[in-house]
């Protein structure tokens, strides 16, 4: 749901602007490389 949320409140920035906010929101949060390449188990091949 939050998902949902932060992608209508970003619907009218620009893609630049858009992608500026999302890195400044994570800053802080870490990342770890596990996380960022696991399988969730998807059959198109996205990792979530």
């Amino acid at each position: 749901m939050q998902e949902f949320a932060g992608r209508h409140n970003l619907a009218e920035q620009d893609t630049i602007d858009m992608m500026c906010t999302v890195v400044l929101g994570k800053d802080g949060q870490r990342l770890k490389y596990e996380e960022l390449i696991r399988d969730y188990g998807l059959d198109s091949g996205a990792r979530g």
